[in-house]
């Protein structure tokens, strides 16, 4: 499967819960107006008003906990996912020795590479993250300031952007799925709104399948 699979795979996650959700947002938006309408009611008598009030400030307490366990829920298994990418896509980041080519060692050993041989060689390890950063390594021995700002960013092992997007499509299902932010919207607006924020995260992800 290929990163970006896994990325549908989270987002689906949130867009399947996300009807249940906005059904008990919606419930609760209610309910809140019935609080407002009830207190602002000139037909009660004081205790009148906190007795009904009373009753539905516990209805909307049930329908916060079922908001705060859908949204769990989703992120709970969105997690599962998390990990899965994080195991899977390891190698393609972290320096492992499985992934060490013995030839193309000798070969950047040797000193006879020029500088755009030696980046072509390094642009052939794309996707072997131990190959890449030993490729650095000799860049960063250059003359070229060029050749060294290259072996820098292989040997950095930056960022692990495989869960970056991973991370970004999770943020926008927690922000999407918690603190009032659907409150009132239709199951339309959710998923418009959830395209639309992680469209460039998917732009940007790396090609990457394993």
């Amino acid at each position: 499967m290929k990163l970006t699979d896994y990325m549908r795979k989270t987002e689906k996650i949130y867009k399947e819960l996300a009807p249940r959700y906005l059904e008990a947002a919606k419930q609760d938006e209610e309910n809140r107006q019935a609080i407002l309408n009830v207190r602002n009611s000139r037909d009660l008598t004081y205790e009148g008003k906190q007795k009904k009030i009373a009753a539905l400030q516990e209805k909307g307490k049930a329908f916060k906990a079922e908001m705060a366990a859908i949204a769990a829920t989703a992120n709970e298994q969105a997690q599962e996912v998390r990990q899965e990418v994080a195991e899977r896509f390891y190698g393609f980041y972290h320096a492992t020795p499985q992934a060490i080519d013995m030839q193309g060692l000798e070969l950047l050993k040797s000193g006879i590479l020029s500088e755009s041989e030696l980046m072509q060689v390094a642009e052939g390890y794309k996707g072997n993250a131990t190959m890449q950063r030993i490729c650095g390594k000799y860049m960063q021995q250059s003359d070229s300031r060029t050749l060294r700002e290259m072996g820098s960013v292989l040997q950095a092992n930056a960022s692990n952007p495989h869960l970056k997007c991973i991370d970004s499509i999770i943020e926008v299902g927690k922000y999407c799925l918690g603190g009032g932010r659907t409150q009132g919207a239709s199951c339309e607006v959710f998923l418009n709104r959830f395209d639309e924020m992680t469209a460039q995260t998917y732009a940007a992800a790396p090609d990457i399948e394993a």
